[in-house]
């Protein structure tokens, strides 16, 4: 009996990119179907997030990400260029994002 994983997978999250090959893999090494959703950034989804995110919380997800991808044996780099439109420093989003649609 085959079974179905969904995943909602998102271009921009860097957990999206390292799960990938272990989430191919598992399709491949079992009976399983990936329902793949593309899903647009959290930051479309839900712009407030950024809003109030603690100040230390951008570089400890920096820092996560790179160790994660490392301990998978990836490369890993930021998107370029980035879908989203957003300042680094202050995390504010702009208005639109054309790259992201």
């Amino acid at each position: 009996m085959t079974l179905t994983v969904t995943l909602y997978w998102s271009f921009r999250s860097p957990y999206s990119y390292i799960v990938l090959p272990r989430i191919a893999d598992m399709a491949r090494t079992f009976d399983v179907e990936i329902d793949l959703r593309v899903v647009h950034p959290a930051a479309i989804r839900n712009p407030s997030y950024f809003a109030r995110m603690d100040t230390i919380a951008r570089p400890y997800f920096l820092k996560d990400t790179a160790r994660a991808a490392a301990f998978h044996g990836l490369p890993f780099r930021r998107p370029i260029p980035d879908p989203i439109v957003q300042d680094q420093t202050t995390l504010r989003l702009a208005e639109d994002h054309p790259l992201a649609r």
